[in-house]
């Protein structure tokens, strides 16, 4: 990660995530890093709508349980947020559901 770059994710660990465990900023910095690998290391500013989305449909993303999915998205909102990307865009990212297995009668009756 860029020198530049690197003090803004810290700026932000000490502004937001101050009183977060361990656990859950080691995350953020690993969603945050996740992000950077595969889009590049600039200015958040410079992201685009695109780079999002290459990002959101990457192999290396869609490989992750689809709870870590959300939680990576849920941490690139609130970075974007917080650097003062508000973008519309941002807020209609969904949270991805597991599909719901159906059970057949014979299913039922095993149970």
């Amino acid at each position: 990660m860029n020198k530049q770059f690197r003090t803004l994710v810290d700026k932000f660990s000490f502004e937001e995530m101050s009183h977060y465990a361990p656990h859950t900023k080691e995350s953020y910095r690993t969603a945050i890093n996740h992000f950077l690998a595969k889009i590049g290391e600039r200015e958040p500013a410079y992201f685009t709508q695109e780079d999002i989305l290459q990002y959101l449909n990457s192999e290396k993303l869609n490989k992750l349980e689809i709870s870590t999915q959300n939680l990576y998205k849920r941490f690139l909102k609130k970075f974007f947020s917080w650097y003062g990307i508000e973008d519309s865009f941002l807020q209609k990212i969904k949270k991805r559901r597991e599909q719901i297995k159906e059970l057949r009668k014979s299913d039922l009756v095993s149970l």
